[in-house]
Formats: structure tokens, sequence, C-alpha cells
């Protein structure tokens, strides 16, 4: 699959089908053995009974054989018919007919032809599923030959950019890549001047707004159309009519968001389990506007958390709502956010003493930044510092007004970035888990053991402790984690699935 780098969304997409499918006939098959195996049972339990009732007749009949052969001994049967001997034998044998209990005799093994009768039909559904298991690996054998022959006929082909035409169309290119020597310094230069692009782009993007209440763009609709009532909408979406536009502002949108969050802390605290904020979230509107305004500040946040997702706390709070993350992502960011600044503080405190002068040296500042973030790369430091040193040009930095936000909501460049970097890294850590996963899955059935998960966690993040990952596992086992196995069985997309919304932190320094 790394040959077609293209086509990898897609073909992951039909590896992980099968892969559902294989686990879904694996489990099946462990119910249908389990069966198998409880009807023999009871069937060598009927087995025992009927051969203990056997042999308890055997003995009888033996029995009564001595005895007949111990009267033809006896001198009583002497001068006597063997007519008269051949009528007692006769008469013992019925006596011998009525003691043996045949009605549990037939009643065994009435019961026996009936556990056999339901250990076939088990069998014959046990073969079939078989039968539909070996299809499907068939057919996943033939996806993989016609995936082999792919790249066979696409190995010599490698995409290459044409230099001329981007020459062309970027004039300002033209001069910096008469400089480059090759493909990847020319790549180099390109991401360069598309962060410069985006720069520019986020500071005017933060300008805009302002107020309670913003004023409607040129040419923006004065309402927003019903997503309708499907399984798919959010209930506080679900409408078919016309929804009021009143052009949030970003100052509005982020007070807003602020204030839902302080809410729901309130909210839980008063209740056995978190709420997840897709819940609470009509409540808090309900309380804030009146239940009628729910569906109308609704869209309007939606569309504006949509257009405001350039920041990171828009970005974040829109995330957590649709479902893509857990709130512990956001509570992570946070209490990062604080124990930075308590960091600076500290530095502060150890230079000037008690009396905390508010600012220390730039330079000591990304020293403490560095010792803070250990796992970072040296280039991810390097732009952290870069948009440093734009934000603040002096020596000393007044560390306070990093986290500050102004009238929109808004946070420097450098805070901005290290937020941006820690979604970033985690969605880039989740990449990683993932390919580290399947790569232990040899056979393909999507499923591996809780020893493989350690080792292809030692792969891609060696220093990060084995109880973390036990932590994960349970998480996603819903077990307890002393309950954990080496031979404990995982399946990689519930794994997945799992740590999709998790709070994940790496504890191996990046490579640059």
């Amino acid at each position: 699959m790394d040959k077609f780098k293209i086509h990898r969304p897609l073909l992951s997409r039909i590896k992980s089908e099968y892969e559902m499918v294989l686990h879904q006939y694996s489990q099946q098959l462990h119910i249908l053995n389990a069966m198998q195996f409880k009807v023999a049972s009871e069937n060598l339990t009927k087995s025992e009974d009927y051969l203990e009732m056997k042999n308890k007749c055997l003995d009888e009949i033996a029995m009564l054989r001595g005895k007949l052969d111990s009267l033809t001994k006896k001198k009583e049967t002497e001068g006597k018919s063997i007519e008269k001997i051949t009528e007692m034998v006769d008469h013992w044998k019925q006596q011998a007919a009525t003691r043996v209990p045949m009605v549990k005799l037939q009643m065994a093994e009435a019961e026996a032809a009936e556990l056999q009768q339901r250990l076939d039909a088990e069998v014959q559904a046990h073969t079939a599923t078989r039968q539909e298991l070996t299809a499907a690996y068939a057919e996943l054998t033939k996806r993989k030959v016609e995936m082999t022959k792919m790249g066979d006929e696409m190995g010599s082909m490698t995409p290459r950019a044409d230099w001329m035409e981007i020459e062309a169309s970027i004039p300002d290119l033209a001069e910096v890549f008469r400089k480059c020597d090759s493909s990847e310094a020319r790549l180099d230069q390109m991401e360069s001047m598309l962060k410069k692009s985006t720069d520019a782009v986020k500071k005017i993007q933060k300008k805009k707004g302002g107020g309670k209440k913003g004023p409607a763009k040129p040419g923006a609709f004065d309402y927003f159309t019903g997503m309708g009532t499907g399984k798919e909408v959010p209930d506080f979406l679900q409408t078919n009519g016309r929804v009021r536009n009143n052009h949030v502002s970003k100052g509005t949108c982020e007070e807003l968001v602020k204030d839902c969050w302080e809410a729901k802390g309130k909210y839980d605290a008063g209740q056995a389990k978190k709420v997840k904020l897709a819940v609470f979230f009509p409540i808090f509107l309900a309380e804030k506007f009146g239940k009628e305004q729910v569906v109308e500040q609704a869209y309007n946040m939606w569309y504006a958390l949509k257009d405001y997702s350039y920041d990171a706390d828009c970005d974040l709070f829109f995330r957590i709502l649709q479902g893509k993350m857990d709130e512990e992502v956001y509570t992570d960011q946070m209490s990062m956010l604080e124990a930075l600044q308590n960091e600076f503080e500290h530095t502060d405190r150890e230079l000037n003493g008690e009396d905390l002068f508010g600012k220390i040296p730039k330079e000591v500042l990304k020293t403490v930044f560095a010792s803070f973030f250990p796992v970072k790369s040296d280039k991810e430091l390097r732009e952290c510092f870069k948009q440093l040193d734009k934000d603040y040009t002096t020596d000393l930095v007044d560390y306070n007004s990093i986290f500050a936000e102004d009238e929109e909501g808004n946070q420097g460049d450098f805070i901005e970035g290290v937020r941006d970097q820690h979604l970033s890294d985690r969605e880039e850590y989740i990449e990683q888990i993932e390919e580290g996963l399947w790569d232990q899955d040899e056979h393909d059935i999507g499923e591996i053991t809780f020893a493989q998960v350690l080792d292809a966690f030692r792969q891609f993040d060696l220093d990060k402790p084995a109880e973390e990952v036990a932590d994960m596992v349970a998480r996603c086992l819903g077990c307890a984690v002393k309950q954990l196995k080496p031979s404990k069985v995982v399946a990689i997309p519930a794994f997945l699935k799992t740590i999709g919304g998790m709070s994940l932190h790496r504890r191996t320094k990046k490579e640059s």
C-alpha cells in the first residue's frame, strides 16, 4: 500500500472494510466453537449415563447366569427334567427383564439422539460460516493480486512536478527556482511562500469583526437553509425551514464559546457523569436566549465556528461539538497553557525574587519553553521561536501578554502556533499509532494481542511507559488494567476509534 500513496485513502477504506468483515466472522467462529464444545460435553455426559445403565444390565445378566450355573450343580436339580430347569431359567429371565430400568435407558438414548441432531446443525452452520470466510479471503487475495499487478505497471512511474508551469503561474517563484538545484529545494521554497501567505491571511482574518453583532457582508444571505431532520444532523440543528443569519462577529463567537465552557463546568459539577458538549450546547443556548431561540442561535454559532476555525478556541470547540474529539482534549490543552504560564512565572521569581517583574529575557524564555516541551522537534521549536521574535522584538518579554486576548478573542501568533502544534501533533501521533498497529497484524485479520500493541508503540514512541499504553487498551476493552494479559486480543478498528477522541501524549522527542 505504501507504493501507492495517491490511492492510499481508497485502498485503506477497502482494507478496513475487509478487516471488519473478517473480524465479524472471527467472532462468529468463536461463538460456534464454544457451542460445539458445549454440545459435545452434553453428549459425552449422556453417553456416560447410557454406558452406566448398560453395565448395570450386563452385571444383572451375569449374576443370573451365575445362579443358573450354581443351580445346575445343586443336588435339588438331580432327578428333575430338563423341561423343569428350562422353566426356571425362563422365570429368572422374566424377573431380570422387570428389574432393568428400560424406560430410563430409552430416555437416555432419545436425549443422545437429540443432542447429535443439534450438533449436526451447529456443524452445518459452522461449515457455512467457514465457506463465507474463505470466499471473503479469496476476494481479498484477488484484490492484493490486482494491487501487486498495478504496482508492477506503475513502479517505473514517478509523479513529477511541472516546474516550468508553476513558474509561469507564480512569477515570484521563477527567480527563486533558478537558485534551487533539486526538487526538494523547490518544494521547500513553495512551502515557505505558502506559509507566508497563510500567515498574512490569518492576520487579515483576525482584524475582522468587532461588537456584539457584525454588519452584513456584501452579498451575504440573510438566512441559513435548514439541514433537515436526518439522523446525521445534530438534534439542535434539525429543521427544514429557513433560519435567520445574524452575521455573528468573531468577538461574539469567542465570548459565547467561553461562556459555554464555563456554564458546562458548573453543570457537570452537579452531575454524576460529565455530559457531552453536543448534549449541553442546546441547554446552554436555551438558558441564555430562551427555548424558542435555540435553533437560530445554534445555526449562527455553527457557521460562525466554521468561519473562524483558523482560531484555536473556535476550531477546538467546533471539533468537540461535532464529536470528532472528546472534551478531554480541550481540558488537556487548557492545562498545558496554564502550566506553561506558571513555568514562566516561576522563572521570573527565580530571577527577580518574590517581587515579580512580569518580564523575562527572551533567550531565557526560549530555554524554558524548550525544556517544557521536550518532545518537540528542533524544526517545531524554530517555528515557534520565529513567531516569538515577530511578536516581541525587544530582549525582554512580557510573558503574561503572551496568553492575553484582544477584544476579538485573538492571541499572538506565537501562542496560537503552540496551540496549533498541539492539535497537529496529536493527529500525526494517531496516524503513527494506526500504521504501527497494522504493521503488527501480519495476517490482516484486524486483531492483535496486547503484547503486540506494546511492541507497536515501541517502534515510534520508545519512551512511552507501558502503563499509559495499558490504560489506553483497557479503556478500549472496557476492563481494568490488571485484567490485561499479553495474549489479550485487541480489535484494531475499535482501538483506533477509542483513541480518536482521547487526549494523547507523545513521550519520545520527534526527529526534525
